[in-house]
């Protein structure tokens, strides 16, 4: 896919978008186009890292209650968490990188490039972890993080391009600071109006069996109060909201991405340029 095609969905709203840039809800609507228009690959390259990690913070999950003060086995969790977090992030910047394909495309991925997402992934955590103190720094983080990947392609083969990227990519996640604060609480209202609809599927679904097909199964035999009382159940269902809406969600954020770097480098002019010489084209050969 050209880049002008993946990012057609971004140029047609453009013009609209008022001076601040897209409110949330357009850059929500836009970042569903623009994954939409991408095909299978973005979300393949998605899943391909947040699967693993999901189940695996599950299993440990589970496992917790049964290890009680066995430090060996902590260690191998921690170790076997971080190992998935790396793949996770570098799977995420994959992700971003589909979602706005580069013209020129960038160069093949390298082990080394792989070093630089994982590595990258460890140091966001830890800034993520330290902005919970002040809680309105948590965003501006994680728009960084996913901006990274985008900055580091951007900006590969410069003097200090590393640099430049973790720097840029910051100064993109605090610029227009209240767009992506009200950006990030839609998206958490959304995963708080879907985990309630997953919940309660899930909670009737046995039951629902249960009454029209006759079906017995472990969970109606457990009383509702036990069910919603284990913290199993609150973990995976979080975990389920999490793979459900987190690339529509890391969508919206790759279109504030290029909003804001096109104030910039003026790409979503030549966007418009590129698409009225197209109309004019066609409309020339009509005529013809």
């Amino acid at each position: 896919m050209s880049a002008a095609a993946a990012h057609a969905p971004l140029a047609e709203k453009q013009p609209s978008a008022p001076a601040g840039g897209p409110r949330p809800l357009a850059l929500l609507d836009q970042g569903i186009s623009l994954l939409a228009d991408a095909g299978f690959q973005p979300a393949l390259w998605f899943y391909a890292g947040a699967l693993p990690w999901c189940c695996g913070m599950l299993w440990i999950w589970t496992r917790l209650a049964t290890w009680h003060a066995d430090l060996n086995a902590y260690f191998l969790a921690a170790l076997l968490l971080a190992g998935l977090y790396a793949w996770k992030s570098y799977c995420t910047g994959r992700f971003m990188e589909s979602l706005l394909p580069a013209s020129p495309e960038p160069a093949a991925a390298t082990a080394l490039r792989g070093l630089n997402h994982a590595a990258a992934g460890a140091f966001f955590l830890c800034a993520w972890l330290a902005s919970l103190a002040t809680l309105l720094g948590v965003t501006a983080v994680y728009g960084a993080s996913l901006y990274f990947p985008l900055e580091l392609r951007a900006r590969q083969g410069q003097k200090g391009w590393r640099r430049r990227a973790l720097r840029g990519s910051f100064q993109i996640g605090g610029s227009g600071f209240g767009q992506q604060q009200f950006l990030a609480l839609h998206c958490l209202l959304l995963a708080a109006i879907l985990m309630v609809n997953l919940g309660i599927a899930v909670f009737l679904a046995p039951y629902l069996l249960n009454h029209l097909f006759g079906l017995e199964t472990a969970w109606t035999r457990v009383s509702p109060l036990a069910l919603m009382a284990n913290s199993t159940f609150w973990a995976g269902l979080a975990l389920l909201t999490y793979l459900l809406l987190a690339p529509f969600a890391q969508a919206a954020f790759a279109v504030r991405y290029f909003h804001r770097k096109s104030r910039r480098t003026g790409e979503d002019l030549e966007l418009e340029l590129r698409k009225l010489a197209g109309a004019l084209r066609k409309g020339g050969g009509a005529r013809a």
